[in-house]
């Protein structure tokens, strides 16, 4: 967010340009008054945030959304564990499909369905390509 009020005081900035080739004096004038407005507004920004995160603490969102993103995390690695398992006979594999299909939604889900059919070096490739992808 920051960045993109910086990005448009620098387009801001660029077209005074223009202005301080014409007009040398108005266009440093207008420069200092675009460069002070940019730092006030950086600084209303940043409170901003801050009275936001304290108002997300108070109320126990930012707990909720920890507690979600570890349990995302813990049904990931569940998934993991199920599709790494390597099945030995075709009742495991109809059950293992039956889970997979009831459990697994979403992109994720189809990835673990067609995973739990690799090889294991297969998967273990393609789950840590993208493990260290989220982090």
């Amino acid at each position: 967010m920051g960045d993109d009020v910086k990005s448009r005081y620098a387009e801001q900035q660029q077209k005074l340009m223009a202005l301080a080739k014409v007009a040398p004096d108005l266009g440093k004038q207008s420069a200092v008054a675009l460069r002070k407005a940019e730092r006030a507004d950086l600084r209303t920004l940043k409170r901003l945030i801050k009275e936001e995160r304290a108002r997300r603490s108070a109320v126990g969102l930012e707990q909720a959304i920890n507690e979600r993103n570890e349990a995302s995390d813990a049904e990931r690695s569940a998934l993991n564990a199920v599709c790494a398992y390597r099945c030995t006979t075709m009742e495991a594999h109809r059950v293992r499909a039956e889970f997979l299909m009831e459990f697994a939604t979403g992109k994720y889900g189809d990835d673990a369905l067609l995973w739990s059919f690799l090889p294991v070096e297969a998967l273990e490739a393609a789950v840590g390509s993208v493990e260290s992808g989220r982090t």
